[in-house]
């Protein structure tokens, strides 16, 4: 494998793509067959990665898909369950911010101006800021992983990739499932559909969520532990069909977040920071301080998908209104001390729309075009504060106050993007997005201590614009009905800002601006029985935003630049019916090549959560049980060491571990009912999500991904 370190260039990639392609057989864990197309042979099935119906074999995107039956069969409910089955995929969380790395490029600017650099959806409706979106994955289709900028089609923030949630939609027959689960930590969850009919052209469906849950870190104050679970969802859709060529798709969400939610693991020190080492870690945590943590959130949304059928074209619109809402009481030094808290508040409504014709037919030319907008108007009010007395807490001492009753990001953008078959098999395809943001911020901030008596307010009226035209250009040959060989030059983009310095004020910092060049081949061997999937990749990464905490403050840099470049296989082996492989190999190779913040260079460190090497492995067989199947499963999951942050000091390190789950499901013979038991993180390895230290609460702080975890599931469809 030394030979991956000489990596130079296209011809380097091409190189160790046709390694690994040699050498290894197992790839990613893909969505299980959605129609077997023979005997014992691996199924395709239908995505919407390129925003028309393709497959996934035909579709010339490093995707990775999971449909309902590996999302039910893998227990799927989170974006951490989620990054064990994708080559490629991080996630760390900030509290109770959702960050998500796909081939090293990430966005850990969680506050009200930052945006992330993977676009998250769900049935096209995008997140800006997905607070509480970890813990409510339900009732769904399937889901896409898209890998690589997708700046034409997804737009600003998708210089990553970017996730699809599809979800379970109604159809014309009654029916529908309930699943009760149980686990440690006293879980409890639930989980149900029913689809409902009301005439040939009119159908609902109904699905709810709920999860209880103990937290994994013990606290033992005031009977809570922290990182629990308190999540309540549900959602309502109606698809109406007026006429065979008109459709619409109306659907309304809730959810409702509570209990103590994300903490974080403190260690107190005396002096200055000691970057060069990486305290030990209990995993039980200890006491936090008083007033006791606490989270309370809703989210609320209301979409509309319509489409009208022309012949030779189809006009789609999505549009909709999201509501967020959240109120925290963070203790951010993770001990018992009462001096560092954080008390955030936001209120964000966003509106979007989008309208795009998309061509039809199975012709040699095919086009999409299309027009979008988002506005989001958010309102916060935040403290950074400390209390009196640890054991009966007083009022609050604001050592630092921000009141901003009025942030701004709105984004504008024109796109298309078209392909020409030249030849039978061989197509031509260029895509165009232009994107226009604006952002603001009025209010005032306080940083003199004295905020609850007004006396040093500095009023804050700032804001920032950018814009950028973003192309796509690629070559696809489909040289035989089951072999797909595509290479493609992509750009991304990610709005400037601006942030708050101590002492300093508004400071603002530039787009990002991203350009891929990829290859890739998507194969069927032996009869449909072998999959096997390759992509090697180059990013030259310019003014990349890293965000940097410090003593109770973040600020955003641009980066000069940044390298990326890597390889990713996948493959699925299904030799017969009852027996099936999966697993992936990703190697990752990222590094800034001029970053300079203040008078130091970090040129040669290594972007966070950019792990050299993850590795999955997935086995499964089915076994004949009476009347019905049984079915044990094991995949695993490893990683490298990584870091939590561009500055690679060791406290920030994670260190190289593996994850592995173990599965037994049984199936009844008519698919009536099923019961699956599980253990999750079999090696109960500390993995940390989030590292920061600081001297103004004198602590280093880190959060946890979950401990080892069991327990069981019974499903009944009706």
């Amino acid at each position: 494998m030394k030979s991956f370190k000489s990596f130079d260039g296209k011809r380097g990639l091409l190189a160790g793509a046709a390694m690994v392609m040699a050498v290894v057989m197992p790839g990613a864990a893909m969505a299980q067959e959605a129609a077997a197309v023979d005997e014992g042979g691996i199924g395709e099935i239908v995505v919407t990665a390129e925003k028309r119906e393709t497959t996934v074999q035909k579709t010339p995107i490093a995707v990775s898909v999971l449909d309902a039956d590996a999302i039910r069969r893998n227990g799927v409910n989170s974006l951490v369950d989620l990054s064990s089955l994708t080559p490629s995929l991080n996630f760390a969380q900030n509290s109770v911010n959702t960050i998500i790395t796909i081939r090293g490029v990430s966005s850990r600017d969680t506050t009200e101006i930052g945006d992330p650099a993977v676009s998250i959806a769900t049935d096209g409706f995008y997140y800006q800021r997905p607070f509480g979106f970890n813990d409510t994955l339900y009732d769904l289709e399937r889901v896409e992983v898209l890998r690589g900028p997708q700046g034409t089609l997804y737009g600003r923030n998708a210089t990553g990739g970017a996730i699809n949630f599809i979800t379970a939609k109604p159809g014309k027959e009654f029916g529908g499932f309930a699943t009760v689960g149980v686990g440690d930590y006293n879980l409890i969850t639930a989980e149900a559909a029913v689809n409902i009919p009301l005439a040939d052209n009119l159908q609902t469906r109904t699905s709810v969520y709920m999860q209880k849950r103990d937290g994994y870190r013990k606290n033992n104050y005031a009977g809570k532990d922290g990182d629990d679970a308190d999540a309540v969802s549900a959602r309502f859709q109606v698809k109406f069909d007026p006429t065979e060529r008109l459709s619409f798709l109306l659907s309304a969400q809730t959810t409702s977040i509570d209990g103590v939610g994300p903490t974080f693991y403190g260690v107190l020190f005396n002096g200055p920071v000691n970057n060069n080492v990486r305290p030990a870690i209990d995993r039980d945590g200890s006491v936090l301080g008083s007033p006791r943590q606490s989270i309370n959130g809703t989210n609320k949304s209301i979409q509309l998908t319509a489409t009208y059928d022309f012949g030779i074209a189809t006009l789609t619109y999505l549009g909709g209104f999201r509501n967020q809402k959240y109120r925290q009481v963070r203790d951010l030094d993770g001990v018992v001390k009462s001096d560092a808290y954080f008390l955030p508040s936001e209120d964000a409504r966003d509106w979007q729309h989008e309208a795009r014709l998309t061509s039809n037919g199975d012709g040699p030319f095919k086009w999409q075009a299309g027009v979008f907008y988002f506005h989001e108007k958010n309102n916060t009010n935040t403290d950074f504060s400390s209390f009196t007395n640890p054991i009966a807490p007083g009022q609050p001492v604001a050592r630092f106050s921000f009141r901003y009753p009025s942030v701004i990001a709105r984004s504008k953008a024109v796109f298309g993007q078209a392909s020409y078959e030249v030849v039978p098999g061989l197509s031509l395809e260029a895509g165009i997005r232009y994107s226009k943001d604006y952002k603001a911020r009025r209010g005032y901030s306080n940083t003199t201590g004295t905020s609850y008596t007004g006396v040093g307010n500095v009023p804050t009226d700032v804001n920032a614009s950018s814009s950028k035209t973003t192309t796509h250009f690629a070559v696809n040959w489909q040289f035989t009905p089951r072999n797909l060989l595509y290479v493609k030059r992509d750009t991304g983009y990610k709005a400037g800002g601006f942030s708050d310095v101590q002492n300093i004020g508004n400071v603002p910092y530039g787009p990002e601006n991203i350009t891929s060049y990829e290859i890739g081949s998507k194969n069927r061997f032996l009869d449909n029985r072998l999959q096997l999937n390759v992509s090697a990749y180059r990013y030259n990464y310019k003014d990349q935003q890293i965000s940097q905490f410090n003593n109770g403050f973040t600020a955003i840099f641009n980066a000069g630049k940044s390298r990326i470049k890597g390889v990713e296989v996948e493959a699925v082996a299904q030799p017969v019916p009852a027996l099936r492989f999966d697993g992936s190999i990703a190697y990752l190779d990222a590094k800034f090549i001029d970053f300079r913040v203040g008078n130091v260079q970090y040129a040669g460190n290594k972007p966070p959560s950019s792990p050299k090497w993850q590795l999955g492995a997935g086995f499964q067989y089915e076994l004949a049980l009476g009347e019905g199947t049984l079915t044990p499963r094991i995949q695993t999951h490893y990683e490298s060491e990584s870091y939590l942050a561009f500055t690679n000091f060791e406290r920030e390190r994670n260190r190289k571990f593996s994850r592995t789950d173990l599965m037994l499901t049984y199936n009844a013979s008519d698919n009536r009912w099923s019961l699956q038991g599980y253990v999750r993180n079999l090696e109960n390895k500390i993995v940390i999500t989030a590292a920061s230290a600081s001297g103004l609460f004198g602590a280093y702080t880190y959060q946890l991904a979950p401990p080892r975890t069991y327990g069981a599931r019974l499903t009944y469809n009706f």
